[in-house]
Formats: structure tokens, sequence, C-alpha cells
């Protein structure tokens, strides 16, 4: 079994290298508002959330083909990351969104991301009182 620990271990103590390629991908894609250098010492989930919903920005961002560089990790099923540590990271979150990740391994990975980053760990908006 594939570990799923990985969003509440600090960025600096990941050694993996899929998950490692991962952040550098979206710290491409979301320069200057985040990089990996200032969440060094936050867990690998504050680096994510960040990166799909921003302290600064009103509504989540959102991945497409456009902002991808080539063939990377991010325009791969998640079907086909099942040998590495970055298909834990996706069951792991697939998980805190009440989901299974066999639903979703036909997704592409970003895809995946823009689905569920965006309302993970963020406040559920209370219903109005009447």
């Amino acid at each position: 079994m594939v570990s799923t620990h990985f969003l509440s271990t600090k960025i600096c103590d990941i050694e993996d290298s899929s998950i490692i390629r991962l952040m550098e991908e979206l710290e491409e894609i979301r320069k200057p508002f985040v990089t990996i250098d200032i969440f060094a010492n936050y867990p690998l989930s504050h680096f994510l959330q960040q990166c799909f919903h921003a302290f600064n920005e009103d509504k989540p961002f959102k991945i497409n083909k456009n902002r991808l560089s080539g063939i990377g990790i991010l325009s791969q099923p998640i079907v086909k990351l099942r040998e590495f540590n970055l298909y834990g990271l996706c069951h792991e979150i697939a998980l805190k969104n009440s989901s299974g990740i066999e639903m979703h391994e036909k997704r592409v990975l970003y895809v995946f991301l823009n689905k569920f980053m965006p309302s993970f760990g963020m406040p559920k908006k209370k219903a109005a009182a009447l």
C-alpha cells in the first residue's frame, strides 16, 4: 500500500521525486504568487491550497492546457501514476473529499486537482438563518 501521509508532511522533508516534480510544475504555473521556498517549513497541504485558492484571490485558480508547459506530470492520467507516491497523494486528497481515487483514475492529474483542491480545507459557508 502506498503511504497516505503526504499532505501533513513539511515540504522541506519531502524526498519523493514525483511529488517534488508536481510542486515544481505548480510553482512554475503560479509564480510569483506561490513558490516552494515560501512554504518550505509548512505542510504540503498549505502549498497545494495556495496553488488553487490563494488568500489574495477571490475565486479558485484553475489549471488549463494552455498553462501547462509540455508533457509534465500534471498532464498525466492518474492511472499512470500508480507506481509513484504521487498516486498516494491523490488517494489522500480524494479521501479528504469523501471520495475514492478509483473513481478518478482516468482523469488527468490537473483536472483532478482542479476539482478537489479548491474545496479542500476551505471552510464551508453557513446557511443563512431564517
